[in-house]
């Protein structure tokens, strides 16, 4: 069946919304070519280039550039646009990205402090925390994990107790494609590196850290082969949360049938099911129908299972479960963090590769978490990666919801109106900064205080890590795990957000609305009208956190009737009430300079 051509822009479900940008994968087509105006606007590729995105934006009719994301001039100031940054999470400070230098009208696919999931050891260290909090039954779906060589005496008196019998996994804290990593029983297989810095103008030798996790034995084979999946999620905006769930993935096979004998403990093609380890396998193996190099489809493995007569629905959930637990780990900090760095609510998305390993039992386990997952397409799983990868980021961009800027809008209205438009009476088709200023009034600031102030009392809320000692922290491990709030008792608080919205608040669910209308294969898994009991996992819920719990409850049964009600308020112009200081869009003053730019090209592509 022929898929219908796509208009280039949408509009919102909201009077005095800009329209969105459209993108569909490159193999569907568009109504008509891009006008002019439309041609103006870029796509900045700072970094390693992933040419499914690149060929996306592309097609969606963007100009490609490199961009200064990175750039040597301190005060060099991006004031608008779209970036896609491919570099890894590093720790390096001239890789990181200084998210001051990104005004109101930029949106990139990277949010700050997201290294906390990215690292190992890092993801580990916040794993353990909700351990010690809220106990092993809650958060005990990541194997235990020990940070050489500041662990090493822990871990080696385990393995002696365990007459060295148990299996490990070794892994590079920063690395991916399973690079480094490695299966052992003995300390004395640990690899060790060392390295001489200079410190202060004097030589000191480091030893590079790893980590050493607790090795699954356990899985569930197809045909005698273990395998792991690789599953997306997006995250729009971190207060309030919103999680997506692609629906489809990868699923990733080993190429030689499992064992755990001590002779095949070296055998990375047995235990690691990374494609870029298991390409250079034999990739001739009895795996299912449909199989490309070692790579499945999470809908294909559903067809199979339901075919074993085993139901996938169970096991979807649990992971559902797992993901949000899992940014839920890190999202106390990395909240503080977009709070002092991002300017608005349309700045920062990100796309995350969560691997998960799947035992024989069909529980799931997070192995690690990916920021930067990869999307490129290999020829010798093509039809696969395609299939998965181009609507996967069609669909992300789209829900992302991206503006025409601002200075295009306003110079090609007419012209953009004309050819992609027909019919629109928006008064404004550029980045309106209103719908995304965070700043509040006094009267918004009250309120919220008074709601927070209230919850807080109701809850019993307390930051548990501020108040207890760090000797404390073993008897909190498991055994006594946290009392989870009981958010029925703040349902009085409910009518009290809702009764009246705010500007604010109304910016927030229109935010909200209008990525929902953009879900086809992604599914929104948090915020959903049962979903309220993981506000108990946050040390303190954001108020729009509340917001966006109470409006999923309130019409989870008659969405019509809050989609109308929102409309209303727009309607009134509620949404573009601001701050008299946010009124208009702050400009960098640039004096006049010579035409030169420098670019800092990120270390890790520098030659070595």
């Amino acid at each position: 069946m022929t898929t219908p051509k796509k208009r280039r822009l949408r509009e919102s479900l909201f009077v005095d919304v800009p329209p969105y940008h459209v993108f569909i994968p490159t193999t569907q087509q568009y109504e008509k070519e891009p006008c002019k105006g439309l041609q103006e606007e870029e796509w900045q590729f700072p970094a390693q280039i992933m040419p499914v995105v690149r060929d996306i934006v592309a097609h969606a009719g963007f100009k490609i550039t490199k961009g200064l994301l990175r750039s040597a001039e301190q005060d060099e100031i991006i004031e608008h646009g779209n970036i896609w940054d491919n570099l890894p999470l590093v720790e390096k400070k001239m890789d990181a990205i200084d998210f001051s230098r990104l005004k109101n009208a930029v949106k990139i696919n990277k949010f700050p402090a997201f290294i906390d999931l990215n690292r190992k050891d890092l993801l580990w260290k916040n794993f353990k925390r909700m351990q010690m909090i809220y106990g092993k039954e809650a958060f005990g779906f990541h194997p235990p994990t020990f940070y050489i060589p500041k662990e090493q005496k822990i871990l080696f008196e385990r393995m002696k107790a365990e007459e060295y019998k148990k299996i490990y996994i070794v892994k590079l804290p920063n690395n991916f494609c399973g690079i480094g990593a490695c299966v052992i029983k003995h300390p004395s297989q640990i690899p060790r590196k060392k390295k001489v810095h200079t410190e202060r103008n004097k030589k000191v030798v480091k030893e590079d850290p790893i980590i050493v996790q607790n090795y699954l034995t356990n899985p569930f084979l197809i045909n005698g082969y273990k395998f792991d999946f690789r599953i997306y999620v997006l995250i729009t905006s971190i207060a309030p949360l919103r999680i997506y769930l692609f629906k489809d993935g990868l699923v990733r096979f080993a190429t030689e049938k499992f064992s755990v004998e001590d002779e095949d403990l070296a055998n990375i093609f047995i235990h690691l099911t990374n494609f870029t380890v298991n390409k250079n396998g034999e990739l001739n193996c009895d795996f299912p129908p449909g199989c490309q190099a070692n790579k499945w489809t999470i809908y294909q493995l559903w067809d199979y299972l339901k075919k074993q007569g085993k139901n996938p629905d169970i096991f979807w959930q649990d992971v559902k479960d797992v993901v949000i637990k899992t940014v839920l780990c890190a999202h106390e900090r990395i909240a503080k963090q977009v709070a002092e760095k991002s300017k608005s609510f349309y700045n920062n998305f990100n796309l995350l590769g969560l691997d998960i390993f799947i035992d024989d039992k069909m529980r799931p386990y997070l192995l690690e978490v990916n920021t930067i997952p990869s999307l490129f397409i290999n020829n010798i799983s093509k039809d696969i990666d395609i299939n998965i990868k181009s609507p996967l980021i069609a669909e992300l961009l789209n829900i992302c919801g991206h503006h025409i800027s601002s200075s295009t809008g306003t110079k090609y209205k007419q012209e953009i109106v004309d050819a992609h438009l027909t019919g629109s009476h928006s008064k404004n088709i550029g980045f309106d900064h209103r719908i995304y200023v965070k700043k509040l009034t006094e009267e918004e600031k009250k309120k919220q205080e008074k709601i927070m102030k209230e919850y807080l009392s109701k809850t019993g809320r307390v930051n548990i890590m501020e108040t207890v000692t760090k000797e404390d922290m073993p008897s909190l491990y498991a055994d006594k795990p946290a009392k989870l709030t009981d958010d029925k008792s703040t349902s009085d608080l409910d009518s009290k957000i809702l009764e009246e919205l705010t500007p604010c608040e109304v910016r927030v669910l229109v935010h909200s609305e209008d990525e929902l209308t953009q879900t086809e294969t992604f599914e929104r898994i948090f915020p959903t009208h049962d979903s309220r009991h993981y506000l108990s996992y946050m040390t303190t819920p954001s108020y729009y956190d509340l917001l966006l719990a109470a409006w999923e409850e309130r019409y989870a049964e008659s969405p019509g009737e809050g989609l109308l009600r929102l409309h209303d308020e727009c309607v009134e112009g509620k949404h573009l009430i601001v701050p008299d200081s946010e009124k208009k869009i702050k400009t960098q003053f640039k004096p006049n300079k010579m035409p030169k730019k420098s670019y800092n090209v990120p270390h890790i592509f520098k030659d070595k």
